[in-house]
């Protein structure tokens, strides 16, 4: 992608990771420019701040994984805010404020 502002996957509800004064996001590229092609994207992320790169590759790496079993429903498991990291499941692990989610597939 272009270095610069992009647009999220989805503007309302587009899954960010943060760490610090570092964010990344999800977002959605069109591939096909050609006005009677059928439209084709790519989702992909993009990182802002000291950390940004980190991140972007966080997600992506999460986008590699569930891409190949797509026919595969993710499946999350929330556990509480203090659950130490050896008794959560194998996954991807998002922290909230009051609450651990894992996300497997």
């Amino acid at each position: 992608m272009e270095v610069g502002v992009h647009r999220p996957a989805s503007p309302a509800l587009s899954p960010a990771l943060v760490e610090g004064d570092s964010i990344a996001y999800l977002t959605l590229e069109r591939t096909t420019e050609a006005p009677d092609a059928e439209p084709r994207f790519r989702l992909g992320a993009v990182g802002y701040g000291p950390d940004g790169a980190d991140l972007a590759e966080r997600i992506c790496a999460q986008i590699r994984a569930w891409s190949p079993g797509r026919t595969v429903e993710p499946e999350v498991t929330a556990y509480p805010a203090d659950t130490p990291d050896n008794d959560l499941a194998e996954g991807a692990v998002m922290d909230r404020p009051s609450v651990r989610l894992v996300i497997t597939y």
